[in-house]
């Protein structure tokens, strides 16, 4: 049995092997190119992602990589690991990676609790610190509501064993940490 990933599905909800779709639109020279069908279902969150081009690792980004390094082997990480491991969206980790580098806007389109909130920006996150590019990546992440937007980001921070605020944080109106 597999569970919600926080913001969606409750304790005890099966949840689908299956991600919908995985969409690649690119806009670069103003053409359209759009893998699979997607239909604009009622969307409810959204993730957008910028990664700094650059060819080789900054000192900073040396670092954040030397940091999360050490972290993937503690056992606190290694136990939440296993956790994200359990969701459907570990057999997309590749394909949204590769996906996310050839394409400057990507969907993923899920049922509930599959990890689109909680797994893909950490699939993105966690490269870039491996490749010593952590410090390259922005990314953003919607929530149709308050609460929603707080529990992915502290799900996220706890999945990430870092303290909220530091890398992983949220933003609502004024109140951000």
């Amino acid at each position: 049995e597999q569970r919600g990933e926080g913001g969606g599905g409750e304790k005890g909800d099966v949840l689908s092997e299956k991600v919908d779709t995985i969409t690649q639109v690119d806009n670069d020279d103003g053409s359209d190119e759009v893998v699979d069908d997607w239909e604009d279902e009622e969307v409810e969150d959204d993730v957008a992602v910028r990664i700094t081009a650059s060819k080789d690792p900054s000192t900073t980004g040396m670092r954040l990589q030397k940091e999360f390094t050490k972290r993937m082997t503690t056992p606190s990480y290694q136990k939440m690991k296993a956790v994200r491991d359990t969701l459907p969206m570990l057999q997309y980790r590749q394909t949204i990676l590769d996906t996310v580098k050839d394409h400057p806007i990507v969907i993923v389109q899920a049922d509930t609790g599959a990890g689109k909130s909680t797994q893909c920006g950490q699939y993105i996150l966690e490269q870039a610190l491996i490749d010593g590019m952590g410090d390259a990546v922005n990314m953003i992440c919607t929530q149709p509501r308050r609460v929603a937007a707080t529990s992915v980001a502290e799900r996220v921070a706890d999945e990430m064993v870092e303290s909220l605020g530091n890398m992983v944080g949220y933003q609502i109106r004024m109140e951000s940490r």
